[in-house]
């Protein structure tokens, strides 16, 4: 039977998706047919409805590992009155019904269609359903409760509720959902709990008269805040949230963590809670003056700006040791700023450059601040460049703190912490910086005379050569990822031209397939994320580029890492998705980002693409000189690749991984660093908050703990005939087999194999299979 209702609702299922877009079915419709037709629905099966309907409704479902987290923690107590102050559709509170069976339940609706798709979920239930705005609810209770929930809706409009105190009343002014958890707050008895999923914002905002701000006055106290990533509410919404634990007993600290849809962190992250005590990483928990949290967001950047810091060696600042004053522009004089020596002008909002000077102002000046150092102990050009440094961003993102645009307050800078050398080594680095501004001045003016004086060419030439370009080269292509550098070392090595022309093409076309697989393989980690975003990246109705994934061509490869890149430059744009996607991302460095998504690295694989198509289909023999002249035309291209890529993947690690320790939520980890063009790869030691598989590769940002599992477009295996390691692209699907090319290793260039997991990623490219998870060829 259960089989049957299971390919029962399956079928409402497959209807839907099937004719949801012509007539706008919603959630509530499909219940009702469900019912109709006799078919039970269970709480899961409308998680996967609302995620198909991509939350059309506007009806929110809380998570399961949410609920799931709230037993783990009552599982001693047993509640025997619980109440949900904003229930919903009762996804958080039917759960700890079935699980406690409490003499008293009640929930709190004031959504009419939510209060249906509880009557249709729940027909035989403990649980007093209450409709009606809860604010008002609460005054007809008339008990209390051992514990108390609710996830109002995020938005909620400001208000003002005025609360009865021993001495007086109090006039609160916050948005709806905040005061309505004060207020059922007040309901907790003395031993009581309570559960409130929240958006960051309350926390941050500290108004004498917001909630967060008042809570002690009325003897609550917040115990924990556990930070939810972002895409923990989709598909409804993207942002991140907060799930807030609320006692009446005031704790020594605040304890904080990350609560995240995986068991095994979950439960480290509640058996430090629980002792209070301190996770091994931030994520796993920490204890926090109550006073200094802002945001978790906020505390990780913190912690991360003192790692990096240790690592290069500089020593803790406060910054009130090094400047004499901090000025905010001055609104009312023709000049914001007067024009003071040594002062830095740091952007309070963004990712604007600081500098050292008024007339370098890249922003208004209004959303500066300025501050003015020391001589003795600072120079503002040095500490201007400190704070463009990534080191330096991620110390400004330490101190930015706001909900609709996060900034840096005057305040804070009062108590920041900075990382700078002594004096004379400041002194060192101006000087270092003033020979190479001097040098790329001398660069720039031979690049001039260059085009001003064609018959100059040749002396130009000659004061290039004498700058040792080779060894920078060489320098560069052993900074990049093995199944990239391992090509360009091939060329650089032969000295046949036309062989080398061969090698470049296979560079652009390993490069187009790189690029494209390590974005593609970020949003694939998220499978509601992937199907909201990647109609912009897949065209259905061409069937040009839906074929392509099945013969792998550089264009199709160059389109799609075009299009990806498109989207998400525009993702990290979007102030409610920008959090997510970084995330997806595995939080990379700015600049490593900014590199993977350039439009001018698609811009020469468009080039290449071009000279690639013109003379592959020009037959005949080519003779030396056109040979040589295609060379210097590739070999211009790859300066342009080396002038994004420069030395962006410092900060980046592709990682094989092998053995592993695991300690209290953490994941020890030996890795080979595929980095450069020598095999054996150095071995590395990592830390990881997620396991990884041997069998895969994996991306890990510095000062990270959350690897992204890389699509298997590429590999690293041992060639059949010589059982050494080399890396393999994908290239093509020939019958029920992957062919695989290697670049580099020419003893065993070709593998052809069959491979399910390459199947399975090639339906992440082709819309009518991603259903079923199968390429259909």
């Amino acid at each position: 039977m259960k089989h049957r209702y299971t390919n029962g609702f399956q079928t409402i299922l497959q209807v839907f998706t099937r004719i949801s877009a012509q007539y706008r079915l919603d959630l509530l419709s499909i219940l009702k047919r469900a019912k109709a037709q006799g078919i039970p629905v269970n709480l899961n099966q409308v998680r996967s409805l609302a995620m198909r309907e991509n939350g059309r409704s506007g009806i929110f479902i809380c998570p399961d590992f949410l609920p799931a987290f709230i037993m783990s923690y009552l599982k001693d107590s047993a509640p025997k009155k619980i109440l949900d102050c904003w229930a919903g559709i009762g996804a958080m509170l039917f759960p700890l019904v079935q699980r406690f069976e409490p003499a008293v339940a009640i929930g709190f609706n004031k959504s009419v269609s939510e209060s249906e798709v509880t009557n249709l979920l729940y027909p035989e239930t403990t649980i007093d359903w209450r409709l009606g705005d809860p604010l008002l609810l609460l005054d007809d209770v008339g008990t209390r409760f051992n514990v108390v929930i609710g996830c109002p809706p995020f938005g909620c409009r400001l208000t003002s509720l005025t609360l009865p105190l021993e001495n007086g009343l109090v006039e609160l002014h916050d948005d709806s959902g905040s005061l309505l958890i004060l207020k059922a707050s007040l309901l907790l008895e003395p031993g009581g709990v309570g559960f409130f999923i929240v958006l960051p914002r309350f926390t941050v905002e500290r108004g004498e008269r917001k909630v967060y701000a008042n809570l002690e006055r009325f003897g609550l106290f917040v115990d924990a805040a556990l930070s939810l990533p972002s895409g923990t509410f989709a598909p409804a919404a993207q942002i991140s949230g907060l799930l807030l634990i609320i006692r009446r007993e005031k704790p020594s600290s605040l304890f904080v963590g990350e609560l995240t849809p995986e068991p095994n962190n979950s439960d480290i992250l509640l058996k430090n809670l629980k002792i209070r005590k301190a996770g091994k990483i931030p994520q796993l928990g920490t204890l926090v003056d109550p006073a200094s949290f802002r945001s978790f967001p906020t505390l990780v950047a913190e912690r991360e700006v003192e790692s990096l810091a240790r690592s290069l060696g500089l020593p803790p600042t406060p910054l009130s040791e090094i400047y004499t004053e901090i000025n905010l522009p001055k609104r009312t004089q023709e000049e914001e700023f007067s024009d003071l020596p040594n002062a830095v002008y740091l952007p309070i909002i963004g990712r604007t450059p600081a500098v050292s000077s008024l007339a370098n102002l890249q922003i208004k000046a209004q959303n500066y601040v300025q501050i003015v150092l020391k001589p003795d102990k600072a120079i503002a050009e040095y500490v201007a460049n400190f704070f463009n440094t990534p080191l330096g961003q991620k110390f400004r993102e330490s101190l930015s703190s706001g909900v609709t645009i996060p900034k840096i307050t005057k305040s804070q800078l009062l108590e920041a912490v900075v990382y700078l050398p002594d004096l004379e080594t400041q002194t060192e680095i101006i000087g270092i910086q003033s020979a190479l501004t001097d040098f790329l001045a001398q660069l720039e003016t031979l690049q001039r005379q260059l085009w001003d004086r064609p018959r100059k060419a040749k002396d130009i030439q000659k004061v290039i050569k004498s700058l040792n370009r080779e060894e920078g080269f060489d320098a560069w292509v052993e900074s990049l990822p093995f199944p990239i550098a391992s090509i360009l070392w091939v060329y650089h090595a032969d000295a046949n031209v036309e062989h080398k022309v061969d090698h470049l093409f296979h560079f652009f076309e390993a490069l187009a397939e790189f690029t494209a697989a390590m974005i593609l393989s970020s949003y694939a980690a998220d499978k509601a994320f992937y199907a909201q975003e990647s109609g912009t990246w897949i065209e259905d109705n061409d069937s040009k580029y839906r074929d392509w994934v099945v013969t792998s061509t550089f264009g199709g490869w160059r389109i799609l890492g075009e299009r990806l890149a498109k989207v998400t430059r525009k993702l990290l744009d979007d102030k409610d998705k920008r959090e997510r996607c970084l995330e997806l991302f595995g939080f990379p460095n700015a600049e490593f980002i900014a590199m993977l998504t350039d439009k001018r690295l698609f811009a020469v694989l468009r080039e290449v693409e071009t000279y690639r198509n013109r003379w592959k289909g020009h037959g005949g023999v080519v003779s030396s000189q056109e040979s040589r002249n295609r060379l210097t035309l590739l070999e211009s291209n790859v300066a342009k690749i080396r002038q994004v890529l420069l030395d962006r993947w410092d900060t980046a690690l592709l990682l094989s991984p092998s053995s592993s320790d695991y300690s209290e939520g953490v994941f020890y980890y030996q890795a080979r660093k595929l980095v450069g063009t020598r095999t054996p790869f150095k071995k590395v030691v990592v830390e990881t908050s997620i396991p990884m598989d041997k069998r895969k590769l994996y991306l890990l940002h510095e000062n990270q703990k959350r690897p992204v599992e890389l699509l298997p477009f590429f590999r690293l295996m041992e060639s059949p005939k010589t059982h050494q390691n080399a890396c393999y692209f994908y290239n093509r699907i020939l019958e029920d087999k992957v062919r695989w090319v290697s670049y580099h290793f020419d003893s065993d260039a070709e593998v052809i194999c069959p491979d399910d997991e390459v199947y399975s990623a090639l339906s992440l490219l082709r819309p009518a299979d991603n259903n079923t998870g199968e390429l259909n060829l």
